[in-house]
């Protein structure tokens, strides 16, 4: 065998491997990340521009309560429920608006961290 393609074929050799799958039960290798449950891009219901920099969230599920604040007021998204699974109630509130709500929002959790549900707020100015 050529010196030369000794590295090409320990990697062809690497690469097969770990693609086969040996059984559901396989180790994982999960990151130290945190992540969110749930975001949510909130938006001027008329003019569809984000308005989440300046809105707030409440996040509910059972007798957990979360206030969920944007990072900066150029946020287009809120996030929050890092890695906690459950059954959520979220509104949104932004002054000025009407505040959205929905209810049985389910975050499940997944191998390494929880799937995250992403959401979508239009509120509606009140006039």
């Amino acid at each position: 065998m050529n010196i030369k393609a000794l590295p090409f074929s320990l990697m062809y050799l690497l690469i097969v491997a770990c693609n086969q799958n040996s059984d559901e039960n396989e180790d994982v290798v999960c990151t130290l990340s945190l992540e969110p449950g749930i975001i949510i891009s909130v938006e001027d219901a008329n003019t569809r521009q984000s308005i989440a920099g300046s809105s707030t969230a409440f996040l509910t599920d059972g007798t957990y309560q979360e206030t969920v604040e944007p990072q900066n007021a150029a946020a287009v998204y809120l996030a929050g429920a890092f890695e906690r699974a459950g059954t959520y109630t979220v509104r949104v509130h932004h002054d000025g608006y009407q505040d959205w709500s929905v209810s049985d929002v389910e975050v499940e959790q997944g191998k390494c961290h929880v799937v995250t549900d992403e959401l979508a707020a239009s509120l509606i100015p009140i006039q």
